[in-house]
């Protein structure tokens, strides 16, 4: 028989009192902001007394300001078991879930706070949002207006200006804004929100003004604008005879699309100079070739001739358009502005050939970051008709983990194991330059089909981001590129009619005529 071991009454006392310790450390460590060492303080206390709700609570907030969500998470679980009547909690946890991406278990934690308390505002205000990313309009509408009616305040009213814009009631959506910045005229979120509301509808005197304030919406972290205090001087002139630095900045779809206000500046500025994303660094160099062209790594490091600082005007190629894009007339209509390299070009070209003379078409179904990528992105069961047009041949171009489309891959398309879709941006353009036609939704592909003169059909939700002007046609930004824009929110089944008809008309009755030619 073997003897049990317990603690005694004096080993209970001593464990307290190392608690304690622990315990009140971490608490002078967190007053002086140190949190990552108050978190260590805390984990240690923790280890001692693993059903302490205060340490559960505080550590699960210590790690939420940290951003480290996951931890934060964990925390907060074990403290809902210690407390299941905390509303408080169950909305800390639903905010780690969506943090997390795990948009339903966030849903569901929103609603047991307002379980445990029904006018609960923040939870309200949180639930609404989430039911917005899933896509659950009606829904998100309702718990909006119903945390607007217990508080007013700045996040609902955004909130409810976001859902307006997705829904394609932009001018809702301003008035949201507007009601917002009524009660914190300052407030650069909501600034930055209201400039896509206004770009969209082509507003660009105010709009361009807004977007410009994206550094202190934390939107745009990158963001460079020279101090203009006359309004008048926002034109081209502005640029004239001056040393000018251009730095991209946000995705690299945005580069790509900027960058076509990059030939309005060589041609009056004395000298430029081009810093991109180290992906677009050959595209651009090739593209540029009366411009120096480096990336950012480079401008860190210094190079011969070189001297960021020296330069008259340096500005953030997105800051750009406030200049020489200030309405529709101000888009010069050119066929491309970026060339991808002609050996590679002919190189895809003979990959691409079949004997029987197919209409060679790239696709990209994926598109968008975090609560975006849904409303963007058209998944593969909605492409199957059109993937079995006859004549045709599709080529995959889609960048990303594909690991779960990868049989609709390998029975309708073509691709080549070779082939690095976000990383060797020089060969995709050399694959997209080589094809009749691309079709695709909202992304990079979309923008550099576009940039390089490419035919491209773009697939848009209901509402589109700003960048594509409510889905105007030809997009302002590329005269090659077609717009095909949702009917009602979520729904491609009438985008996919479009393009297949479009597809129909404007090549293969083409195609057909040819042949048929050609056979006489």
């Amino acid at each position: 028989m073997t003897d049990s071991i317990t603690s005694t009454p004096h080993d209970q006392d001593e464990t307290h009192k190392l608690f304690l310790r622990f315990f009140n450390k971490a608490l002078i460590l967190q007053a002086n902001n140190q949190y990552e060492q108050a978190i260590e303080y805390y984990e240690k206390a923790a280890s001692l007394k693993p059903d302490h709700l205060p340490t559960r609570q505080v550590m699960g907030f210590l790690y939420q300001s940290l951003q480290r969500f996951p931890e934060a998470l964990e925390h907060y679980k074990q403290a809902i078991k210690l407390h299941e009547n905390s509303a408080t909690l169950q909305n800390s946890a639903g905010l780690c879930e969506e943090r997390c991406k795990n948009l339903p278990a966030a849903k569901q934690h929103y609603l047991n706070a307002i379980h445990l308390k029904h006018n609960n505002s923040e939870a309200l205000n949180n639930l609404g949002n989430v039911c917005r990313k899933l896509g659950e309009y009606e829904l998100a509408e309702e718990y909006l207006l119903s945390a607007l009616r217990l508080k007013i305040c700045v996040e609902t009213l955004a909130n409810l200006g976001v859902l307006a814009s997705e829904r394609g009631n932009l001018s809702l959506s301003m008035s949201f804004y507007e009601h917002a910045l009524r009660l914190e005229p300052d407030n650069p979120a909501v600034k930055w929100n209201l400039s896509l509301v206004l770009l969209s509808t082509g507003n660009f005197d105010k709009g361009w003004q807004l977007y410009d304030q994206g550094k202190l919406a934390q939107t745009r972290s990158k963001q460079i604008s020279p101090a203009v205090e006359n309004k008048n001087e926002f034109n081209i002139e502005y640029f004239k005879n001056k040393s000018v630095y251009i730095r991209g900045e946000q995705g690299l779809g945005d580069e790509v699309m900027f960058a076509s206000c990059i030939p309005d500046i060589i041609a009056v500025a004395k000298k430029c100079t081009v810093e991109c994303d180290n992906r677009l660094l050959p595209l651009f160099q090739r593209s540029f070739p009366d411009t120096i062209v480096l990336t950012e790594y480079d401008s860190i490091v210094g190079l011969p001739n070189v001297n960021k600082t020296s330069a008259d005007i340096i500005i953030s190629s997105a800051s750009l358009p406030r200049f020489i894009r200030r309405g529709f007339a101000e888009f010069p209509v050119r066929k491309s502005y970026l060339n991808a390299y002609k050996e590679a070009i002919q190189h895809w070209q003979k990959r691409y050939a079949t004997s029987d003379k197919k209409l060679n078409i790239g696709i990209s179904w994926r598109g968008g970051i975090n609560d975006e990528t849904r409303r963007r992105s058209a998944g593969l069961e909605n492409w199957l008709s059109l993937l079995q047009t006859p004549g045709c041949q599709f080529i995959n171009l889609q960048y990303g983990d594909v690991t779960k489309e990868q049989a609709y891959i390998d029975k309708y398309m073509r691709e080549w194991p070779d082939t690095n879709h976000f990383h060797n941006i020089e060969q995709l353009a050399a694959q997209i330059s080589a094809l009749d036609l691309v079709i695709t939704v909202s992304n990079v592909t979309a923008h550099l089909a576009g940039a390089l003169g490419v035919p491209a059909f773009v697939l848009l939700p209901h509402s589109p981001n700003w960048r594509w002007f409510m889905g105007k046609n030809p997009s302002p930004w590329y005269s090659s590129v077609t717009l095909f824009t949702q009917d009602q929110p979520d729904q491609w089944q009438s985008v996919f009619q479009k393009v297949e008809r479009a597809l129909q008309v404007k090549y293969l009755d083409k195609t057909a005529d040819l042949v048929s030619h050609d056979e006489h």
